[in-house]
């Protein structure tokens, strides 16, 4: 088994998330955002970049359940990059976190053609991963605690 979930943020050192938030659209959950003035928790400076972060209402997906899930994020990156842009974001990433049962870990996240849709509007895109190898006992309640 096979779940995963991916978090777009987008990032840069001009760019002030408050700015655009009347502008977005509801298609993913913001789920946070700090500006370059505001203070960090960990030692109360300035983060120096304005962030902010959007995930999918489902939160996870089933590998093998079709592409909806990444379509979501590909149609609002697509929908907001200019917004983004023109308010100082320079930065994109589509943060996946896997978590997998079984022997060996295979998938594939954005095919080809997900992935050329984003190359078209934007060369600056990170796609890191996390991998968490757990029981499929775990994967389940995380699935329930959603």
């Amino acid at each position: 088994m096979l779940i995963y979930k991916i978090t777009l943020t987008v990032f840069g050192d001009k760019f002030f998330p408050n700015e655009i938030l009347s502008k977005l659209s509801e298609d993913l959950n913001m789920v946070g955002y700090h500006s370059p003035t505001d203070k960090n928790d960990y030692d109360k400076n300035d983060y120096g970049f304005g962030a902010i972060f959007f995930m999918h209402p489902k939160i996870f997906s089933v590998l093998g359940e079709g592409t909806e899930y990444e379509e979501d994020f590909i149609e609002f990156f697509e929908k907001h990059h200019s917004l983004f842009i023109a308010f100082g974001a320079d930065e994109f990433d589509f943060f996946t976190e896997i978590y997998y049962s079984g022997e060996q870990c295979n998938f594939e996240i954005f095919d080809r053609t997900l992935l050329s849709r984003i190359n078209k509007l934007q060369n600056n895109i990170a796609l890191p991963v996390s991998v968490y190898h757990l029981k499929e006992k775990q994967i389940k309640e995380l699935l329930i605690i959603k």
